[in-house]
């Protein structure tokens, strides 16, 4: 079961993706996240939540991103389905 956590901090392009399942990635790594739909998400459309990203702070089931514009929100948001797919 793939699915996905956007977690925004008010003020911040810093956005927190977590996911179901590990995905054995490392700092540095450029993922691609595909759009999440409907939005706004905190203030974020979904074309700024998808696209290739370098990632930082990575755990095992979790990395962050930089969006182009702060959130206006803090909060997490669910997205059954999605998944993060690194690039090769």
């Amino acid at each position: 079961d793939n699915a996905a956590t956007f977690t925004t901090t008010a003020n911040s392009k810093v956005v927190r993706v977590t996911t179901a399942a590990p995905q054995n990635l490392k700092v540095g790594d450029t993922v691609y996240l595909p759009d999440p739909g409907a939005g706004p998400f905190n203030g974020l459309t979904g074309s700024q939540l998808s696209g290739y990203f370098t990632i930082s702070n990575v755990s095992a089931t979790g990395f962050d991103i930089v969006v182009d514009q702060p959130a206006n929100a803090t909060g997490a948001v669910g997205l059954p389905g999605m998944s993060a797919m690194p690039t090769y």
